[in-house]
């Protein structure tokens, strides 16, 4: 017997499809990865530059250290931030993920002017304003990485900015950043909008589900249609070459039934 007689004329192309199928599902993942975090990137753009609005750069130059949360401008600051973030919420914000930076007074990294806290007990919930007692739960002025991002919109270079995924000592995030001005538009600080990659990660391959589903479902009846008619065109010409091959043998009795309206039959 040949090399490769028992396998079926139809096994290279199958073969084929599926290797086709597994290239097409790739890259249909990388599409939707790249899309979906170009809408989450512009989601989080729209939100922090409309956000900006509602927020006075003179309330963020009086807000500094972690005692500053009993004045007058950061329960203004703490409103906003609360509206934005309870307004989101259904998209994937954490209490957490929604506060604002503005530069360190030696100007080599950005502090924390004002967040939200949180609840021990459930972390997604906002707590009162009184909980930023708890030092714990208190991270008005503490340094936090300056990011080329927040450069460029500090300076006033982009009027928004927003990140590709990348990660930090506390997970992995995309994230957007737009200018907080004083009423002469002098820029003080900045507003980030924080969205947890493992949210991103369960919308795409939610997204995914359906597209990959999709392409096993044509490849499994691209190869079951394959193997229908190419058993309907080799099997009489198999029987064929197998009478033939017993009338080369001295068997001139032998005979073949089955019946075709083409070229074949």
């Amino acid at each position: 017997e040949p090399p490769g007689r028992f396998l079926p004329p139809q096994f290279p192309i199958a073969v084929a499809i599926l290797l086709a199928s597994g290239f097409v599902a790739g890259y249909l993942y990388i599409f939707i990865r790249s899309s979906t975090t170009a809408d989450v990137r512009g989601a989080l753009e729209i939100l922090v530059s409309s956000g900006t609005l509602l927020i006075h750069g003179e309330d963020i130059q009086e807000l500094s250290t972690r005692g500053d949360f009993s004045k007058p401008a950061y329960a203004k600051v703490y409103s906003v931030l609360k509206s934005l973030t309870t307004a989101n919420a259904s998209k994937g914000f954490r209490e957490n993920s929604i506060y604002v930076l503005k530069p360190a007074a030696d100007g080599s990294s950005m502090i924390f002017a004002a967040h939200l806290p949180g609840d021990e007990d459930a972390p997604n919930r906002i707590g009162e304003i009184s909980s930023m007692g708890d030092l714990p739960r208190n991270y008005m002025g503490e340094k936090y990485e300056y990011r080329p991002a927040m450069r460029d919109v500090m300076s006033g270079v982009r009027p928004f900015a927003s990140t590709d995924i990348y990660t930090d000592a506390h997970g992995t995030w995309v994230s957007a950043y737009a200018p907080i001005r004083t009423k002469a538009g002098a820029i003080v600080g900045i507003l980030e909008a924080d969205y947890e990659v493992q949210s991103l990660t369960e919308r795409i391959n939610a997204e995914f589900l359906y597209v990959g589903l999709a392409v096993l479902a044509s490849a499994f009846f691209g190869i079951l249609l394959i193997v229908i008619l190419s058993g309907r065109i080799s099997r009489p010409i198999q029987m064929l070459a197998d009478a033939v091959d017993r009338i080369a043998h001295g068997n001139f009795h032998t005979g073949i039934r089955f019946q075709r309206g083409d070229e074949i039959g």
